[in-house]
């Protein structure tokens, strides 16, 4: 079988997102079109193409559209495009190693918020998130997270900002070096610690979060002053 030799072409345009029930349960709809080509063996595939998905909306509001390059050579699966953030990955199909980037440039959040059932949320991101490993060998991936002028909000006001929030999965274990969160533009929040994936976490969290911030929240009125002040830690192991 890995010598059996294949030639195949398929093109496909105007395909409705609106007929995919799962995008349409969640109010994705929007216009596919696809190129794929490709010509080898089974034991050296050798293929090529690109897919556009154009006119997205999500919920009836625009949404970016989604461009990828699919390219198979050397027993490596590789795809490159760009869907609001910048797209990169490849996978040896012998070896099982694989690395993934995603890059944001001041990408709007929307979109995908909405998708998450956020409707009314929105924001941006700057920054990039990686991972590389064996796809056979979970306790050998690592991911980093480099995250900057992040930003959520919900109407014209901004719930959550921080200029940096970076994060390391490594060896199985969760690192999130302290960074500073703006809660409600007055609020002020550090929250840094590790946690590991068999059930050991550390994380502490301190500041300080003005009482006329969460007032809004709140189903009474009241006119009172000051500050609620948080210090507090978790740790612990998976329960035996």
């Amino acid at each position: 079988l890995d010598r059996s030799a294949y030639d195949l072409r398929l093109s496909s345009a105007g395909i409705s997102l609106a007929g995919i029930r799962a995008l349409a349960d969640v109010g994705v709809t929007g216009t596919a079109a696809l190129d794929l080509s490709g010509r080898g063996t089974f034991g050296d595939p050798r293929a090529e193409g690109r897919v556009a998905v154009t006119g997205i909306q999500v919920n009836q509001r625009p949404a970016p559209d989604l461009r990828v390059h699919l390219a198979l050579r050397d027993q490596t699966a590789r795809v490159r495009g760009r869907w609001g953030a910048d797209l990169d990955g490849s996978y040896h199909l012998a070896r099982k190693t694989f690395s993934a980037a995603l890059g944001f440039d001041r990408t709007d959040l929307a979109p995908y918020l909405r998708i998450a059932g956020l409707a009314d949320m929105g924001g941006r991101i700057d920054g990039s998130v990686t991972a590389r490993g064996r796809s056979d060998a979970p306790e050998q991936i690592r991911v980093d997270a480099d995250l900057r002028d992040l930003t959520l909000t919900t109407g014209d006001r901004e719930l959550l900002s921080t200029s940096r929030l970076a994060a390391r999965m490594e060896n199985r274990t969760v690192t999130v070096p302290d960074a500073e969160l703006r809660l409600l533009k007055e609020g002020r929040l550090t929250l840094g610690g590790r946690g590991s994936l068999a059930g050991r976490i550390d994380f502490t969290a301190a500041g300080r979060i003005p009482f006329s911030i969460i007032q809004p929240f709140l189903e009474y009125e009241s006119d009172a002053g000051g500050a609620i002040l948080v210090d507090a830690g978790v740790g612990g192991n998976e329960r035996s």
